[in-house]
Parts: structure tokens; sequence; C-alpha cells
């Protein structure tokens, strides 16, 4: 029976930062020479913070503290400065194989000042590595280089520029000799969310003698520095399992055995991803025994990402799967990599529906849901020019994803060889409202109300749901998806699309409003954001789009209006109080900071004919905005830019 410990190593000590941290004021040359720092830092002096970290201390206290029951560190930020978090240990590694490296140490934690800014952390001898989410940014802190375990940087993600080299998943291949997964009708109410269970699966890493010299160098190749290194990488994949899918992977206790250090004898083509398959099969079948894992994979430093469909659990194939990057480190690595890899083991599909260049290859029509080359795990992003939504892949999984993994790992061969933990967590309930039929051209806000017995921290995520015909973002065609996926916030609703790009008259890929008759299908998807177990619920809604539109307000589009007095207001009524959208009422709101605060208006609500007198607000500004939006149903429009409220004595005196 697998063994599974869970320590709540937790420990506290005073003057945390004083004693761990030491801010640096210079980047030395034989720094900007190694890896794992941004492109862009030294170009921009304040978006990151050098500091030195005493990894003995930390040691130290993790010793005499391991039976303490209060736990906080401070960890430095990009912006200068240091945020605590309360950590607790996890245990990603057997208890046998823990014992052979007891410098490698794994944890999770939140801020202190902000639960929803979580924390995935590990230290070895190599340093300390951590990913802090802040819901809009990532921030990353790791160690300088590969030879200095004391000098670290913490900076933005977003200031790190990865190096694609064409990389594609090879997985589809696969995917074609196997059982497809078939996209789910739609479903009114909760579909079946993720059983309220830590699932851990037994896990074997190998890797190639290439990977063991490069995390061993400048040093000669040694298991132990390849194993410090698959530790940091399985701990951030495991960050996002946990708390997506309650899924962990444990390593197997005699994980060590398939850390190779020499090219000439470790069995692997390094540089071929489809060989790596079948060799890593029978490599870990041979030494780890095929009655000891549950799941096998191989780093390596080449070859790209490649893994059998659905494989886990599957004696015959658990350890078909590779991942190879010339620089194996970071989230490109971990997430846009190794994370996606094994969600194929796990029977996930290609979200992108993109078949621009190479992408075309790769797309799987019947997972599709996200336009472009997607965003989310199961996407291509920053791979698929010109059709990118952004550079790097958001640490998420769609919500078609959470779909198919929650289905094979409850319902299918996935299901077969998982040891399943009750963490007593409660899941989320979710309703995305009611269906309606909306004009084309025009904007609309989806909301979704939730609640959860046990959780104050959930979070919502709009995701269109639509497959359709392969194509760029940019012309779609039938019920192909155009709106992408956006990071979970605590917001309940989304506006489609951003207010921001509707204030400012633009569309962008990814949010481009339907320009023919057609259906869009949005799921809600309510997470509790558990970091050892998390859960998820998830409903659908339908608007079906007509020919008609865009409803639009057709005055006030410019100029200046007497405060505090009435005002005629004209739209475009397109025939929405006609059937079937029947519109029978409009509420209009306004603003006077550009758009960012809407205020209902008192008269509302008017007759949807196409004309309101409407009384302004007694605010002087120059950020005046007006918005219409049915009264029982989604759809509004704002006008199209900032007019002004004036004094009416301007008017009177004729200084307009």
């Amino acid at each position: 029976m697998q063994k599974f410990i869970l320590t709540i190593l937790i420990f506290f000590w005073a003057n945390t930062h004083a004693e761990l941290w030491k801010s640096l004021d210079v980047i030395s040359n034989n720094d900007n020479k190694l890896i794992q720092h941004p492109d862009s830092f030294e170009i921009n002096a304040t978006n990151y913070h050098l500091v030195k970290f005493d990894i003995d201390s930390f040691q130290y206290q993790i010793g005499v503290n391991s039976d303490n029951n209060v736990q906080n560190i401070n960890l430095p930020l990009p912006s200068g400065g240091f945020e605590t978090f309360e950590i607790f240990a996890v245990t990603i590694m057997d208890e046998k194989l823990a014992t052979k490296f007891p410098d490698i140490h794994t944890f999770r934690g939140y801020s202190i000042n902000d639960s929803t800014r979580t924390l995935v952390l590990d230290v070895t001898k190599k340093g300390l590595h951590a990913v802090i989410r802040t819901g809009t940014q990532v921030i990353w802190i790791n160690p300088i280089n590969r030879i200095n375990s004391e000098k670290h940087i913490s900076y933005y993600q977003s200031d790190y520029h990865k190096n694609t080299d064409n990389w594609q998943c090879l997985a589809a291949d696969l995917q074609l000799n196997s059982n497809i997964a078939i996209h789910s009708p739609r479903v009114k109410g909760a579909l079946p969310i993720n059983e309220l269970n830590l699932k851990t699966y037994r896990l074997a890493v190998a890797a190639t003698a290439e990977y063991t010299i490069y995390h061993s160098s400048p040093d000669p190749a040694n298991v132990a520095d390849a194993m410090a290194a698959i530790v940091t990488a399985m701990n951030r994949v495991n960050g996002i399992y946990e708390t997506e899918l309650g899924i962990r992977m444990i390593l197997v206790a005699n994980n060590d055995q398939v850390i190779f250090t020499d090219p000439a004898t470790d069995g692997y083509t390094n540089s071929d991803g489809f060989n790596m398959l079948d060799e890593n099969q029978m490599i870990v079948d041979n030494t780890i025994g095929s009655a000891n894992y549950d799941i096998g994979h191989v780093f390596s430093t080449g070859g790209g990402g490649i893994a059998g469909f659905g494989v886990v659990c599957n004696d015959f194939r658990k350890a078909e799967g590779a991942t190879g990057l010339p620089n194996p480190i970071n989230d490109f690595f971990y997430v846009d990599y190794v994370t996606h890899e094994i969600a194929h083991q796990l029977r996930a599909l290609h979200t992108f529906n993109t078949n621009v260049n190479f992408c075309d290859s790769s797309r799987t029509g019947s997972a599709a849901v996200e336009p472009g080359g997607g965003s989310t795990l199961l996407g291509y992003a920053g791979i698929c020019a010109p059709d990118n939504l952004q550079n790097f892949s958001d640490a998420y999984f769609n919500s078609h994803s959470l779909q198919e993994i929650t289905s094979f790992t409850t319902s299918g061969i996935g299901a077969n060889c998982s040891n399943n933990i009750n963490t007593g967590n409660q899941a989320p309930i979710v309703s995305a409202g009611s269906d309606y039929s909306i004009p084309k051209l025009t904007p609309f806000t989806l909301c979704a109300q939730a609640t959860d017995a046990d959780s104050v921290n959930f979070t919502y995520n709009w995701e269109q749901n639509d497959l359709g015909p392969a194509g760029a973002s940019t012309s779609p065609s039938g019920n192909a998806p155009i709106f992408r996926s956006f990071t979970a916030t605590t917001g309940n609703c989304r506006t489609f699309p951003k207010l921001a790009n509707i204030l400012n008259n633009i569309q962008v890929i990814g949010e481009l409003l339907p320009s023919y008759a057609r259906g869009l299908n949005f799921r809600a998807t309510v997470r509790d954001n558990e970091l050892t177990g998390g859960a998820f619920a998830t409903d659908d809604v339908q608007l079906t789009v007509t020919n008609d539109g865009p409803f639009a307000i057709t005055s006030h589009n410019s100029g200046s209006f007497a405060m505090g007095t009435a005002t005629s207001l004209n739209w475009e009524v397109a025939n929405t109080n006609q059937a079937p959208i029947n519109c029978a009422l409009v509420d209009i709101y306004i603003a006077t900071d550009g758009g960012q605060t809407f205020v209902l208006e008192s008269g509302s609500p008017y007759p949807n004919n196409g004309t309101a007198s409407i009384t302004l607000p007694m605010t002087l500004t120059s950020g005046g905005r007006i918005k219409i939006m049915c009264n029982d149903n989604v759809f509004f429009d704002v006008n199209n830019a900032n007019i002004n409220f004036v004094p009416d004595l301007i008017f009177t005196n004729g200084f307009e």
C-alpha cells in the first residue's frame, strides 16, 4: 500500500528578515554571464531585488523548530522590501527518499496580509526557489545562477523572456491512436467536481545524463544536484495540481536510481522525445519496478515535450512522458512544459483553436475551446505567432481540462492506482445564471453566484466553452471560440470584452465581439484554492446571438453638457425590444471618473424605445460616461468617449 506522509513542519524564528536575507546593490559580471535572471533587469534597475540568502541559517532553523506550530518567513519582493508568509511543509518525496536527501525541503504558504497571495517554495543545497502568485502577477525568487546558492534575485515573470525555439508538444500524434476524449454536451447545473480527497500518485522522474550534467555544473555530474532540480520542478508542478485538482505526485523511494550521470551509458536519446518514451518505460520498469510506481517521466535537455495520452495507471505505458529544454529551469520548463505533458498523461487534450503554422498539426478539435494559441496549461502560449494571446501559459487549467482530468482520475483508469486521502474540504457551489438572447457586436456582462461552507478564498473564472472550425482568432467562423480565458479573480462578474477596451473603442484577439448570429456557451468555474487539496465547481450558461445589432448609444459621444440638468439620450434599439430578445426596459448609468464607477441614474428604468430624458449629476468632470443596459438581460453599451459635465452658467453665457 502506498505510504503518504504530510509533514506539518511549522517553524518560527525571530527577526527572520535580518537572519536570512541581506539586500545587495549590484550584480557582478560573473552573475550576468549565467542563468536564471530576467533578460531585462540589466536595463531596468527598478524591477528586481538582489539579496543574499543564508541557507545555513535556514537549514538550522528547520532543525531546531521542527516541532513548533507557528511559522513565518519573509521573502524579498521585486519592488524592494519583504513580505511575510505563513508556510507549512509538504512532503513530495517518499520517506525513504527524503532520508537520503535531508537538505531538500518543500513548502506551501499564504501571505499573512492577503491569503489570496499564495506561495510554492523549496530549499535545497542549490538555494531557495519560490513562486508567489498575486492574482495579477507572478513573482519568482531564484538563485541568480547555478554556482552561487547565496545570491538570489526576486523578479516578475513578465520580465523574463523565453526563447521558444519553435517548441512543440508532440502528444497530439499519440492521441490519434488513443480513445480521444469527446467534448461533453452543455450541462445546466454543476458538473461533477473533483472528489474531496487528495489523490496521490507514486511518481518516478528519471534524468538523462545531460540533464544531470546541466544541473551539476560546474561540479562533476552528480545525483544529488539533479535530485534537487527534480524536486524544485515537481514542487512547482504539484503546487498547481494540488490547488486545481486535489492531485499530488510523490517521488518514489528509489527515484535516485533513475538519475544518470554518463551519457554513454544512461540508455536515453536525450534529443529525441519519441525514442525516450519507450526508453523510459523500459528503464523505469526495470529499475523502479512496475508495481512500485503509477506515473513515470524523464527530464532531458532536448527533445521537446511528448507524452502518452491517458497512460497513468496503465502498466504498459505509464512511464511514457518526456520533457526537455536546453535550459530546463523556471516556469517555462515547469509550467509550460512539465505540467502540460503530465496533463496529457492524465488524459487532457490541447485546448487552443488556431491552425497557423506548425500549431495546426497539434490542434485537437475535440478540446479546442481557446482562441488563438490559448493561455491556459493545455494551450500553446507564445508559440503560435502571429496568433498568440500571451507569451507564457498561466498556471491553471481551462475548465475543459479540469473536466477531462477529473473524469480520468475519478471514473477512468486513473482512478485505479491513486491513494485517496480525505481532506475534509467541502466543495463550492456555483450558479452561472440564466440563458439569454443578445444582439451582435454588443458588449455584455456575466455574473455567477457561489457559496462555500469552509472557504473564503474562492475565485471565479468565466470561460467560453465552444468548439468550432479551426482558424485564426481574427477570422472566426461558426461557433469557434472568440473569448479567451483570464486568470480567476475574486470578482464574480466578467465583462466581455474588458471594460478598458470598451472605453477605448478597441478590440483585441481573444476578446472579439460576435459579428454574426451564433451560439456562445460560457462556463463559470469557482475554485476554493485550498493549497493541499483544492476543489472546484462549474455551471454553464448559453447566449444566443441574433443578427440584430449593435445596440448602441447614438448621442452624447462628444461635447459638453450642463451638470444637474435634463438631457435627451438616444440609442439604437436594434430590435432588442422584439422577440427573441424581448428587452422592454433599460437602465441608464452615469460615471464621472472616465467609466470606472457607474451609478444608476435616478429615473431608471426607461422604456427601450431609443430615447430617454435623463438627469446628469451635479459633478464637474471631464470624464463623464454614460452606460445603457437592458434591465433584464446582460448586454449594454457605453458612449464612445469622455464627455464634459460643466456648470449650467457656461451654457447660459454662451461659452459652450
